[in-house]
């Protein structure tokens, strides 16, 4: 309905009024720098209304050691104001800065993207009602020896684009298939991010 329910800088956790969420500081979104490119997300968690996904991405300044991790906010808790309830699951590390999410094409589930730091592996993982699965893994585009980067999707999810600023001189643009989480053909972009 468009009602604020909560939000997070990726370290921190508030409800709709402002106070910390039970269970809400401490997330591995490197606060302690506050850098990251792309540090959070928040997915609906599929077929449960209640409760949320908080995705968190480290940042460079800490070599991304803590990598990709996943918490859940449970809204029926604390008078319907949340709390979180698992913090900080590892999906995998160490990763870089850059983060996606989209709808599969049934509308109902989501992909997760990121990617693996020091080669040219895509990360990709399912979100759906039985919860996080994968990753799949796509060697595709460039070798990334850095961490910081973005990924943004369009808006019909069919293409993934990457953009390094400052560091590569081109950036990449890959088909995104929304049914299978599949990443392939690679373009080229020549120009910075």
């Amino acid at each position: 309905l468009g009602n604020l329910l909560f939000y997070t800088d990726g370290d921190t956790v508030w409800d709709k009024f402002h106070f910390l969420m039970t269970n809400g500081t401490g997330l591995l979104g490197c606060g302690n720098y506050g850098s990251t490119a792309q540090a959070t997300v928040i997915i609906p968690y599929p077929g449960n209304t209640n409760l949320f996904y908080i995705i968190t991405n480290d940042c460079g300044e800490n070599l991304c050691v803590n990598g990709l991790n996943y918490s859940i906010v449970d809204m029926t808790l604390n008078g319907g104001n949340g709390d979180v309830t698992n913090k900080n699951v590892l999906l995998f590390a160490p990763g870089m800065e850059a983060l996606a999410t989209v709808k599969h094409c049934n509308n109902s589930f989501y992909w997760l993207v990121s990617h693996q730091y020091g080669n040219n592996n895509f990360m990709v993982f399912l979100i759906d009602s039985s919860g996080i699965s994968g990753p799949n893994i796509y060697s595709i585009g460039t070798s990334y020896n850095y961490y910081y980067g973005w990924f943004r999707f369009s808006s019909d999810g069919n293409k993934l684009a990457t953009a390094f600023y400052n560091i590569l001189p081109y950036n990449e643009l890959f088909d995104f298939d929304t049914e299978t989480g599949i990443i392939s053909n690679k373009i080229q972009l020549n120009g910075y991010g």
